[in-house]
């Protein structure tokens, strides 16, 4: 393993400059410089149990504090904490409070029933009404 270009490292982080990102394979991934439209990537990391957003915006480093809109599966909005780990269930913030579906991560937006109880969430913000 290169300690330089993270190459030999497999399903693993490797911070540089102060930004994580991902290695598979001795590759970096979540960045593609040939490709203006490409937006990023979801990883699983095992050693965590976590989902993370490599955000091609940031050549592919691990996205923090940030609200992405991932495109499969039918499009679906999700959050990622300050650690970069992606937030299922409910969470409250400055703006108000959201929920998360707990497998998918999709932000709850419109009615919603969460453990029998219904519940109005913003159908542009995903706010709790």
């Amino acid at each position: 393993f290169d300690t330089v270009t993270g190459i030999g490292l497999n399903c693993a982080w490797k911070r540089i400059n102060g930004k994580d990102y991902w290695y598979e394979g001795g590759k970096r991934q979540g960045y593609d410089p040939n490709n203006a439209a490409y937006r990023g990537k979801e990883i699983y990391d095992p050693a965590s149990n976590g989902w993370y957003w490599l955000d091609n915006v940031q050549q592919g480093a691990k996205a923090v504090s940030k609200d992405v809109y991932q495109e499969s599966s039918g499009g679906k909005w999700v959050r990622y904490d300050a650690n970069g780990q992606m937030i299922k269930g409910w969470n409250t913030n400055e703006n108000g409070t959201y929920y998360f579906d707990p497998v998918t991560g999709a932000m709850a937006k419109g009615t919603t029933t969460i453990d029998g109880m219904t519940y109005y969430f913003d159908p542009a913000t995903g706010v709790k009404r």
